[in-house]
């Protein structure tokens, strides 16, 4: 590793100025030459350089954002760009530490988000399942989408039946990408009107895609049950009578 991680943070944390630009240049060149082939080894080294310095740079004190910034924000920022493009599985498990940080934490589930495999899935599984604050876990559940493992799916499958509509809807549409028929019944229960209204016709496009899937995936039967299912319920008829009656509900189903 050619540069002096300590020295270069040093300069980033500085006032926008020469110094600041030159480190800033510096540390997307190191980044640009440690990605080229047979860098592995410095690629490894400098990325788990800069993955500690941003868990040891987590303020201790918990701040929202949009509360006023750390001063050492726009560094953080700085060495997770990087990140996104070096970083690996021996990372994760320190850049979790700092998903508590709300000024960066978008940009590091970013960084988790550009690492393939199991250790990523299971950190994106944690954000989307346990994490704070709806907009945090849609990102995380939209990563998981297109995972399409069996951790990415259980994880969706959990977020299909949260208590916020938004998560569940989120996790309907990740789940569509996998083309499972097996996810076909979570995705009609997470549009369910008694617990938190959604439009049916929502439903019936998510599961037509779902079925679209299926169908690619090679297992037309079970695509041919859903399109029927979904024919069946006849969705858009609930919103023609919404609009004839003029309000906002689904009809009351039939005893």
């Amino acid at each position: 590793m050619k540069v002096d991680v300590k020295a270069l943070i040093k300069e980033l944390s500085k006032p926008d100025g020469p110094e600041n630009y030159k480190a800033r240049v510096r540390l997307r060149n190191e980044t640009a030459r440690v990605g080229g082939k047979g860098q592995e080894s410095e690629r490894a080294e400098f990325a788990a350089a800069l993955a500690k310095a941003i868990a040891d740079s987590v303020p201790r004190e918990r701040r929202r954002i949009y509360d006023r910034p750390f001063p050492n924000t726009l560094m953080r920022g700085e060495l997770l760009r990087s990140l996104c493009e070096i970083a690996g599985a021996a990372e994760v498990p320190i850049l979790v530490k700092a998903v508590e940080d709300f000024e960066v934490r978008d940009f590091v589930r970013r960084v988790i988000e550009s690492i393939p495999g199991d250790e990523a899935t299971t950190a994106l599984a944690q954000m989307a399942v346990k994490g704070e604050g709806t907009e945090f876990r849609i990102g995380a559940i939209n990563a998981l989408g297109d995972r399409k493992t069996s951790a990415a799916m259980e994880a969706l499958r959990n977020c299909a039946a949260d208590p916020d509509p938004r998560v569940r809807l989120a996790a309907a549409e990740a789940l569509a990408n996998f083309g499972d028929p097996s996810v076909d019944p979570v995705i009609a229960q997470s549009f369910d009107p008694q617990r938190g209204w959604a439009p049916h016709s929502n439903a019936a496009r998510t599961r037509l895609r779902l079925a679209a899937n299926v169908a690619k995936a090679g297992n037309k039967a079970a695509a041919d049950q859903i399109f029927r299912s979904v024919a069946a319920n006849q969705p858009e008829r609930f919103q023609v009578k919404a609009m004839e009656l003029g309000v906002q509900q689904p009809p009351q189903q039939p005893r």
